[in-house]
């Protein structure tokens, strides 16, 4: 699995950063502090989206309303990403 996440680490990383070039030998640590900076990404971006909704109570429901579906994908893309850091972070123990 881990080549599974591995990839899909690159390839989120590609298409956030640009820049990015995939590279088979990128290390463990690297691919680490990534998901730490995504997941930090993703926490700020699920503070802020609770202060909009929390904002547009009983004022703006449509805006409250499709926030309130993009706080859930943030929210799916954080435990993505804690569960590759669990696996990343297993796997170094067990080295």
């Amino acid at each position: 699995m881990r080549c599974g996440i591995r990839s899909e680490i690159q390839s989120l990383a590609a298409h956030s950063f640009g820049s990015f070039t995939p590279n088979a030998a990128i290390g463990t640590s690297l691919i680490v502090h990534v998901i730490k900076g995504v997941i930090d990404a993703e926490s700020g971006a699920i503070t802020y989206y609770n202060q909009i909704i929390e904002a547009c109570d009983g004022v703006a429901w449509v805006t409250q309303d499709m926030v309130i579906d993009i706080l859930r994908d943030e929210q799916s893309h954080r435990r993505l990403f804690e569960g590759f850091l669990r696996e990343f972070e297993t796997e170094e123990v067990q080295r």
